[in-house]
This record gives C-alpha cells, sequence and structure tokens, in this order.
C-alpha cells in the first residue's frame, strides 16, 4: 500500500507541505515554532526571505549557517561539469550521452549546475534559446528529437527503425559531443 512505501521510504523525493507539517509536529516544541517557518519560507518566492527565516532556523537550532561563497560556487560548478565532460567523453549511447551533454551545456551557457530527468530535457533546451548559437542549439534539439523517436521505436519493438536511428544518433554523436564541449567545441 501507498502507506507502508512511505513508511519503508519508496518513492523519496521532496517531502510534500503535508509531510514537512507532521514532521514539524513531531519536533520538541522549542524548535518546531522555528522549523515551521523554515518550512513556510520554502514557498517564498524572494531568496532573501528564505534566508532569513532559515538563518533564524538555524541559530534557535544552535547551527551555524555557512554564507554562499561565490569563488567555491564557481569552483564546483566547473568541476562538476568536467565530471560530466569526462563521462560524456567515452559515452557511445546516444540517450545516455544526451543526459551528459544537456546539463554540460546548461553549465557552459548560464554558470549554473542542473540535474533533470530525460522528460525535463526539452523545456532545458527551450530555456537555452538565446544563451548560445542558434545552430548549436538546433543541432541539439534535433538530435533529442530523434533519441525520442529512436526510444519509443526501440520500446514498441520496431527493430530495423531503432536499428536505423541508432545508426543516424551514432553518427550525430560527435557533434553532439563537440556543442558540449568536447574536441573542437562550436
Amino acid at each position: 500500500t501507498q502507506q507502508q512505501q512511505q513508511q519503508q521510504g519508496a518513492g523519496a523525493g521532496p517531502l510534500t507541505p503535508q509531510e514537512r507539517a507532521v514532521v514539524v509536529r513531531a519536533c520538541p516544541k522549542d524548535v518546531a515554532s522555528s522549523l515551521q517557518a523554515a518550512t513556510e519560507a520554502l514557498n517564498s518566492t524572494a531568496v532573501k526571505d528564505v534566508e532569513r527565516v532559515l538563518e533564524e532556523s538555524c541559530n534557535t537550532l544552535g547551527l551555524r549557517l555557512k554564507k554562499l561563497d561565490k569563488k567555491a560556487e564557481k569552483a564546483a560548478v566547473g568541476a562538476a561539469r568536467g565530471r560530466l565532460l569526462e563521462a560524456l567523453e567515452g559515452e557511445a549511447d546516444p540517450a545516455a550521452a544526451l543526459a551528459l551533454a544537456v546539463p554540460a551545456l546548461f553549465v557552459k551557457a548560464t554558470g549554473r549546475m542542473i540535474i533533470l530527468p530525460g522528460k525535463s530535457m526539452s523545456g532545458v533546451l527551450a530555456k537555452l534559446q538565446g544563451q548560445m548559437p542558434a545552430e548549436v542549439l538546433g543541432g541539439v534539439e534535433a538530435y533529442h528529437a530523434k533519441v525520442v523517436e529512436y526510444l519509443k521505436a526501440h520500446s514498441s519493438g520496431s527493430s530495423e527503425v531503432a536499428a536505423a536511428l541508432g545508426e543516424e544518433l551514432a553518427a550525430g554523436l560527435p557533434a553532439l559531443k563537440a556543442a558540449a564541449g568536447l574536441g573542437g567545441a562550436p
């Protein structure tokens, strides 16, 4: 049942507002009000509000909230991009390569790291509109469309169609890797 799965942690992900409320109610009274304010701040659209409430909550709990270090953040994002590119370099599977290339492209264009499920790739690619050369983005979007086609053909048992698309995708893999920043990146 769903209740058993929740108790076992199955389907783990972000807590719903109702689950957060249950956690806060289970906390000692002296910290519950501060934690309640922190959970409510998660719904805020102002980063400063979240920072202020989070800092107050940490003080109540006796924790020290470390200020953001832009240099360390930039270095961490660069290191993460490096790991993505390293993994991408040896990747031969088109879908897996795309899953590595899109976050690498996002970092390259925005300077921010992103982790995304496959279903979110088209949305992320749309966000990159105007942040990178149109021909590069167009090539990645076309590659993405072919990967989706390939996966549909593969799962439906259309082996001939999947094989033909697989060959096209394999031929386009070097261009995808280059777009992401490997070997002669555009």
